[in-house]
């Protein structure tokens, strides 16, 4: 066993996919750049909603009037939702590293409803000891609260906590509090990292 006692997990872009990419199937029905409806999709509004701080359906709502776009809430709901899936090989990472004996953490920034769509349709939370969703605990990653927060209600060290995130922004965070953490680029790529970290053999 290596000196990690526990491993927290982003979700989006590590284990599944969240919305990134979708706004090329968004921009394609609107006839708009795809960073264009990505900047509306992914700002201040996204972040309020990761929060807690509003339902989906006001978010999508404050984002569709904010910049004219001709598209219905149904449609635009399917789209996001159409977008979430495996990110393959990550999944075997996690139950591999279950069957090591370490405590398995999930950290992510996400929304009640998509929550509650991808928990009925991926089960990915079975997959970890402790899920921790910024709605319920009304802070986003990076901020220094989030990762106070997880550390907190395990009881643990940040020196034998392992984060994995695709946002460096993230990583570099939880780093500055003495996580040792890894930026998630691919699930092969992951596994050559835990293995030099000594995580798996």
């Amino acid at each position: 066993m290596s000196l990690f006692s526990t491993i927290i997990f982003d979700l989006s872009e590590v284990s599944l996919r969240g919305c990134k990419g979708v706004q090329y199937v968004l921009a394609h029905h609107l006839g708009l750049p795809a960073e264009e409806v990505a900047d509306a999709l992914f700002g201040e509004a996204l972040h309020n909603y990761c929060r807690g701080e509003t339902t989906e359906d006001l978010y999508l709502e404050r984002v569709v009037r904010a910049n004219g776009w001709h598209i219905t809430l149904p449609l635009l709901r399917a789209a996001i939702r159409q977008n979430f899936g495996t990110i393959e090989g990550t999944q075997e990472i996690i139950t591999k590293l279950r069957r090591r004996g370490y405590r398995l953490a999930l950290l992510s920034d996400h929304g009640r409803e998509w929550v509650d769509y991808i928990e009925h349709k991926f089960a990915h939370h079975k997959l970890y000891d402790c899920v921790f969703y910024s709605y319920e605990i009304g802070v986003c990653k990076p901020d220094p609260r989030a990762y106070h927060y997880v550390l907190k209600k395990l009881e643990v060290a940040p020196e034998h906590c392992l984060f994995i995130d695709d946002q460096l922004q993230n990583v570099r965070a939880a780093e500055k509090l003495g996580i040792k953490s890894l930026q998630f680029m691919s699930a092969s790529a992951l596994k050559d990292s835990l293995r030099e970290l000594g995580v798996l053999q």
